[in-house]
């Protein structure tokens, strides 16, 4: 789950539609992104954009089982179905299937995130 200020976006068995970079910028684009509003008991189901801007890292790594585990690859998206996510000290932490293959985490580090649906938009914390 992610916390912003306006509620929790709940990405647990989300998809990974679409990953756009840029200079120090990665935009992941998500299909079907539970919300719960600070506002309303509802649950909403969404599309979402989550921006991550002034990128300082990236990393993405599969974890094989017994401990071991081996660099992912960046290029494109290195998980497309989450299963886990949080925002930590300004770090964004997937994990999930890549290609119905378990277990990949991806982590990206961020001076700022925010989370974008429609003409909305949200400041993760």
């Amino acid at each position: 789950m992610i916390h912003a200020d306006i509620g929790i976006f709940d990405l647990e068995n989300s998809r990974i539609n679409d990953v756009l970079r840029g200079d120090r910028e990665i935009t992941i684009l998500f299909k079907s992104i539970r919300f719960k509003s600070n506002k309303h008991q509802a649950n909403e189901q969404l599309n979402v954009v989550v921006r991550l801007s002034n990128v300082t890292s990236e990393s993405a790594t599969q974890h094989l089982g017994g401990g071991v585990e081996k660099p992912a690859e960046l290029s494109g998206c290195p998980i497309d179905i989450v299963e886990l996510a949080s925002i930590e000290n300004g770090t964004l932490n997937l994990q999930g299937y890549k290609n119905n293959t378990p277990w990949f985490c991806w982590e990206i580090s961020a001076l700022s995130i925010t989370i974008e649906w429609g003409e909305n938009r949200a400041t993760a914390t």
